[in-house]
């Protein structure tokens, strides 16, 4: 089996690193839901509506963007006014790809490219599958693409997804709320405490929090140095 540089041979996985936990806060934020319902309204105005569940296949969705860009209607310049909003790269095309593949196929992950063209500095492999491959081939030849995986930029190895992302990212959009009440002179701990964390612990909307995921002042450090380090430089309020 000869390995050439085609664009066929793709799969599609779930890659837990900081670009995905990124994009996985901004679409859990009820500003991206306002931004997301306002271009479905200009889409909508300018006579290129998207379906109710949004593209079925890629065929739908290439056919519906020729229709668009007929009309002089770029979809791509609603993604890079989102991505600019939330102090996020518009030329990055990661964010690019994954906010269309959210906005016009509804998916929360887009897929991710495994096998890309080698450069001088390679993110990926391309083989070509001919038409006489044979599955039994793919699997002898597996071993020599993870081997030269592990030779390419950005590889890494197995990840954890982050399981108490929802109740996280819920203590940092509180936190945020917190810090801009701070900001404007508002103390909600009872001892008049200015500590972020004194203040969190003692808004009503903790409260609910703490009683659904068991949570206590104690906890809220942890929580909020690790969502800061995907969000901390993103406009999520």
């Amino acid at each position: 089996m000869s390995i050439k540089t085609t664009g066929k041979g793709k799969a599609s996985r779930i890659i837990h690193d900081k670009d995905f936990r990124i994009l996985q806060g901004v679409f859990h934020t009820e500003k991206f839901s306002d931004l997301e319902k306002k271009m479905l309204k200009e889409l909508s105005h300018s006579g290129c509506p998207l379906p109710s569940g949004r593209f079925a296949s890629a065929k739908e969705y290439y056919e519906w963007l020729q229709k668009a860009r007929e009309k002089s209607v770029d979809p791509y310049n609603f993604i890079k006014k989102i991505l600019t909003s939330f102090g996020l790269d518009p030329k990055n095309r990661t964010y690019q790809l994954s906010l269309a593949w959210k906005m016009f196929f509804g998916k929360d992950t887009a897929p991710i490219k495994f096998l890309s063209r080698i450069r001088q500095n390679p993110e990926g492999l391309w083989v070509k599958i001919e038409p006489w491959t044979k599955k039994k081939d793919l699997e002898d030849f597996w071993p020599t693409i993870t081997h030269f995986q592990k030779e390419l930029t950005g590889y890494r190895g197995k990840e954890k997804p982050w399981e108490t992302f929802e109740r996280d990212f819920q203590v940092y959009i509180l936190y945020l709320e917190v810090e801009k009440e701070t900001d404007e002179g508002i103390v909600r701990d009872p001892r008049g405490s200015k500590s972020i964390y004194a203040n969190v612990a003692n808004h009503p909307k903790f409260g609910y929090i703490s009683d659904k995921y068991n949570l206590d002042e104690d906890n809220l450090p942890g929580i909020i140095s690790r969502c800061n380090k995907y969000f901390g430089q993103l406009n999520l309020l």
